[in-house]
C-alpha cells in the first residue's frame, strides 16, 4: 500500500493502492480509517469519479458551472500518477 501526502497539506497522508486497473484506486478515509473510497480517473471523460460523499455532493458543479470538482481523493490519485511517471 502506498502512502502519499495530500497536495495541499504537508501533514495529511492518505493511504492508497491501485485497485483492478492502473487508473482505479482505493483511497482510505482520513475521518473514518476503516472505510475506503473507490477513485476512477477515467470516468466522466477523464474528469474522474470518487465514491466519497464530498465528490457526490459537489460533482454537480460541473454541470452548473462547467468546472469539474476534484475531491482530495481524486487529487491524491492524480498526484500519485504524476509521481509515478517521473
Amino acid at each position: 500500500m502506498q502512502e502519499r501526502k495530500h497536495p495541499s497539506s504537508s501533514r495529511t497522508r492518505l493511504k492508497l493502492e491501485v485497485f483492478d486497473c492502473p487508473r482505479r484506486f482505493l483511497v482510505w478515509s482520513e475521518s473514518r480509517p476503516d472505510e475506503c473510497h473507490l477513485v476512477d480517473l477515467d470516468e466522466n471523460e477523464g474528469r474522474g469519479e470518487c465514491s466519497c460523499e464530498d465528490w457526490n455532493f459537489n460533482q454537480g458543479d460541473y454541470y452548473l458551472w462547467q468546472k469539474p470538482y476534484e475531491c482530495k481523493h481524486i487529487k491524491t490519485c492524480r498526484l500519485y500518477e504524476s509521481q509515478e511517471d517521473i
